[in-house]
């Protein structure tokens, strides 16, 4: 007996015991649903930190001390958050922190942005590189974001490009603070695949 008549003669006995096989998802909706469960809990695994060269920036920090440092973790690929079926988003958290925590912080004030580049960077200065799509989030309007974890006080994010859809299979995605007197400090980059399954 060859494979594929062993598959046929599954089915026929299935068929015919009355059984249904079923799909692993009932939905189309359902499937995406829990693929966006493992991708949110995927970005747990995935990290990366900077500085600036200078040590940091006064100011943001839980009680005005010095961010020293952005975490950013991610999903290593795009979301399909719209009915099109296509990527057109992807998920981050960000975390701040002190010399004296090593847990994140909440950002009192100055700003926090997401910075989309249409491809990897391949060392370039992100100071200096022009990003295809910049989010901003000013202190005070940081609160609908804001959890707390075994990690600290985290900012998630699970922005759409919309209009900058990337041109690249793949895009760049960093944090920046921008604190009311200093430097900017970004946190590392990381690389997004845009490509689907």
């Amino acid at each position: 007996m060859n494979p594929s008549s062993e598959v046929q003669s599954t089915a026929s006995a299935t068929a015919r015991e009355g059984c249904t096989l079923k799909p692993p998802c009932s939905s189309r909706w359902l499937c995406g649903l829990r693929l966006g469960v493992v991708q949110l809990l995927a970005m747990t695994w995935l990290a990366g930190c900077a500085s600036t060269p200078g040590g940091g920036s006064w100011g943001g920090g839980s009680g005005g001390e010095r961010i020293e440092e952005l975490h950013l973790l991610g999903v290593p690929m795009a979301l399909k958050m719209g009915r099109a079926g296509v990527p057109d988003g992807f998920a981050v958290r960000v975390f701040a922190s002190e010399r004296q925590r090593a847990k994140g912080v909440t950002i009192r004030n100055g700003s926090l942005a997401i910075l989309m580049f249409d491809g990897p960077l391949g060392g370039v200065d992100p100071s200096t590189a022009k990003p295809a799509r910049i989010w901003n989030f000013p202190a005070a309007a940081l609160g609908a974001q804001a959890s707390v974890s075994a990690l600290g006080v985290g900012y998630q994010f699970v922005l759409g490009w919309e209009g900058a859809a990337p041109r690249q299979s793949r895009v760049t995605v960093l944090a920046r603070f921008t604190p009311p007197q200093g430097s900017p400090v970004y946190s590392a980059p990381n690389v997004i695949s845009v490509a689907g399954p």
